[in-house]
């Protein structure tokens, strides 16, 4: 029974795998649209896509591309920036433009095709179920993958752990996105590990706290497929739990709290723009990040270490509401206010109506291994409302 299960979801991994690459490398119905990188040969990238699932049926909703975050110094009070231009994070921003489509259209007496309301709330309908594949394993812990059955771990992360300073190589702990280690604190950046953020996601929900108040239950992942040359080894997918779904990461056993297990995938690589395809001909990350989500086809280039949209000028930051991506916290805070009716409250205010969210998200960040970045520093840039 155990055998037959891997098998299904080696099986399970390897057709969103499939569909993902058929779509961004070569699907030409989409020649138009198809998100393409620009960066020259020697660069690689992540690249990431959620799919939804109905009734047997793959979508792919949402997909990005990106290796960067944005330190300290370049984080914005209006809401106008993205902090974090990873692959995953940037892919779910995009995923969660397309459920404020559709809470929009239930609100205003549309059919939705995934949302059912009622009683003045909205719920996922039962048949819905979203997928995530990233073509590498996600920043922070998860990375720290076994290269053969007698290793401990083959890899060391660059993510830099919170707190208290740890190996690279430490397993079980919360860090911050990679970075050098001899730069200044406001260069640093303040987001979270994408491994740290997928936990969370487990924990409280991907649809987070803005959207989390006008829903009826959690929106919770069916499953992850992951890229890795490593795909071979059964220990490293316990390793992908123990990152991205496991209590083992928390310190306080006695609070119990809820950690969604999806179904985990490793996969071979097949990414072309990765760093394990050629990894004797790449030399750096790609310093641009792509996104592009189903509700209107469009691709966005992102300046991945400003966070705003490719051709802006990052040094006139009275100009960057000019070049802001329509997944930043603005565009999502005026979105969700034309339904929701936060007239007169702050992005910051509007987030804390989510009471029961925003409790457990305290309880798992005050009981993780190695605890969570400043949350009233991250709380001075929620601070804004709309114009």
């Amino acid at each position: 029974m155990e055998a037959l299960q891997i098998s299904k979801e080696s099986q399970l991994g390897t057709f969103i795998q499939s569909l993902v690459l058929d779509f961004y490398h070569k699907a030409p119905a989409y020649d138009k649209v198809r998100p393409q990188i620009k960066c020259d040969t020697k660069q690689w990238t992540v690249l990431a896509a959620f799919l939804m699932e109905r009734e047997g049926i793959f979508q792919i909703i949402s997909l990005a591309t990106g290796t960067k975050s944005i330190p300290r110094s370049a984080m914005n009070e209006e809401g106008y920036v993205l902090n974090d231009c990873h692959a995953e994070v940037l892919a779910r921003r995009s995923l969660l433009k397309y459920l404020i489509s559709e809470m929009a259209k239930s609100k205003q007496g549309e059919i939705s095709s995934i949302f059912a309301f009622g009683n003045g709330i909205l719920k996922l309908k039962d048949s819905i179920r979203f997928h995530l594949y990233i073509s590498e394993p996600p920043c922070g812990d998860s990375s720290l993958l076994h290269q053969s059955d007698q290793d401990q771990f083959s890899h060391w992360t660059g993510a830099k752990s919170v707190g208290e300073k740890a190996s690279s190589k430490v397993v079980g702990i919360t860090r911050t996105k990679c970075g050098r280690s001899d730069i200044r604190e406001d260069q640093r950046s303040e987001s979270m590990s994408c491994s740290d953020k997928i936990l969370k996601w487990n924990a409280l929900g991907f649809q987070g706290a803005l959207l989390d108040r006008i829903l009826q239950t959690p929106i919770y992942l069916t499953s992850i497929t992951i890229e890795s040359p490593y795909f071979m080894l059964d220990s490293n997918i316990e390793v992908l739990k123990r990152g991205l779904c496991s209590h083992h990461r928390l310190k306080d056993a006695s609070k119990l709290i809820f950690v969604n297990e999806p179904i985990l995938c490793l996969v071979q690589p097949r990414f072309l723009y990765g760093r394990y395809l050629k990894p004797d001909q790449i030399s750096q990350p790609c310093g641009h990040s792509m996104t592009w989500s189903v509700d209107n086809s469009k691709v966005q280039m992102i300046i991945g270490n400003f966070g705003v949209k490719q051709g802006a000028n990052v040094k006139n930051k009275k100009l960057l509401k000019n070049f802001r991506s329509d997944i930043c916290d603005h565009e999502f805070f005026k979105a969700v206010q034309q339904f929701a009716g936060d007239e007169g409250k702050t992005y910051f205010e509007a987030k804390a109506l989510a009471k029961e969210y925003q409790h457990k998200k305290q309880i798992l960040q005050e009981i993780l291994v190695g605890g969570w970045t400043d949350k009233e520093f991250k709380a001075k840039y929620q601070q804004f409302k709309l114009e």
